[in-house]
């Protein structure tokens, strides 16, 4: 008996530090390389790269704290220093450590290269003086196709709200 939950046990722990990958962490060296290279992509390319960006920001579980990072007491994922602004179809939309995954995973599906009609990224002073220090890094305005779109992004963002103010 000892053995089989020394054998779960130690599976699991496998498990939590394979989940762990601390390049998906994002600094701001890290933030601005990545804009770089999302700025030499046409609009269909964009709209996957920010989705896997999105997925990655979200879905980082971490085993202890580190030195340039934070981790989030309620469910211990890690937090990078730099996560631009996110404004699609006119609503902000607030990726932090308490929004689901599967709302994440709503986002990248209303997020389509058939629904976003643009995407602009706001630097330096222009993101600063919109947003103050969050702007720091980057914001990401995206401009979508419809009132159906919309409406979706502002359901959204109301189901987020409202889960991360309980």
């Amino acid at each position: 008996m000892k053995i089989l939950i020394l054998t779960i046990f130690a599976l699991l722990t496998v498990s939590l530090y394979g989940q762990s990958k601390e390049d998906l962490i994002l600094t701001q060296e890290q933030n601005d390389r990545w804009f770089e290279a999302f700025d030499q992509l046409t609009l269909q390319n964009q709209v996957e790269f920010l989705n896997n960006r999105l997925l990655a920001d979200t879905n980082i579980f971490v085993k202890a704290t580190f030195d340039r990072h934070k981790t989030d007491p309620l469910n211990g994922r890690q937090v990078g220093f730099c996560k631009p602004i996110i404004v699609a179809g006119g609503v902000r939309i607030s990726i932090e450590n308490r929004t689901k995954p599967k709302d994440v995973r709503r986002l990248t599906s209303i997020l389509t290269p058939k629904t976003v009609e643009r995407i602009d990224v706001l630097k330096g002073d222009d993101a600063f003086a919109l947003w103050g220090s969050r702007g720091i890094c980057k914001a990401i305005i995206i401009s979508v196709n419809g009132r159906h779109t919309k409406r979706k992004l502002k359901k959204l963002a109301k189901d987020i709200y409202r889960l991360s103010d309980n």
